[in-house]
């Protein structure tokens, strides 16, 4: 699916800090066409976490419109557009989020659960798939706190890509790895998000990974303050 935003504008008002001046995020236009990445570049506290939070339907626009596809998931009410989210849209967010109790299977299979796409009888096989791909196969009974930083990456995106969602949506994936396990993760997900047709977008302060994906966008001018009160 395509990703378009028009005319994005919602105010933060003393959200960054106590009595700070409010700000405003402001995007004109983007569009990501259907099976294409795009990564997001900016330096920390640019926005680029509320743009992600606002393509994946989490929070909304004061004005503007976004669209995945066909549907404009602004325009949703809160229950569709979390089902829209579940079915439609896979989320590898920074800092892993897995469950550290459960066992690297059992992380995988999650992705599946509040989802449609598999008949429940092959969760299991889509899930070892998923793991096998990653090349986690042999690890799948292993809890995540026994892997390395790489490998719990790679778990994150085989819970994110297992339900076959139409758009990716990976917050700083290697942020916390080496330069040689960063270069073999972001190839994992550049690989696999090709062969699975989905429409990638990535959120990174790195320029050198822009540099792999079809296309670039500078999120550093998002945020500017605002002239509204408090």
């Amino acid at each position: 699916m395509s990703v378009t935003a028009r005319s994005i504008r919602k105010v933060l008002r003393g959200e960054v800090s106590p009595g700070a001046p409010s700000l405003c995020f402001r995007l004109d236009s983007l569009q990501v066409p259907d099976g294409s990445s795009l990564a997001v570049v900016g330096p920390s506290g640019c926005g680029k976490s509320l743009l992600l939070a606002l393509l994946a339907g989490i929070t909304l626009p004061e004005e503007g419109a976004i669209e995945i596809g066909s549907t404009r998931i602004d325009s949703l009410e809160p229950r569709a557009r979390e089902e829209f989210r579940r079915q439609s849209i896979g989320l590898a967010l920074q800092g892993e989020n897995l469950l550290l109790g459960w066992s690297v299977f059992e992380n995988v299979l999650l992705g599946l659960r509040f989802t449609s796409t598999y008949p429940r009888l092959q969760w299991r096989a889509r899930a070892l798939e998923m793991l096998t791909r990653v090349g986690l196969g042999h690890c799948r009974r292993r809890r995540p706190g026994s892997l390395t930083s790489a490998d719990r990456q790679k778990v994150v995106i085989a819970r994110a890509l297992v339900h076959h969602p139409s758009v990716l949506l990976v917050d700083e994936p290697t942020a916390r790895l080496d330069p040689g396990s960063a270069n073999q993760v972001l190839q994992l997900l550049v690989e696999m998000a090709r062969e699975g047709g989905q429409t990638m977008i990535l959120f990174t302060d790195d320029p050198m990974i822009a540099r792999r994906l079809d296309q670039t966008f500078d999120a550093s001018h998002l945020l500017e303050r605002s002239d509204l009160p408090l």
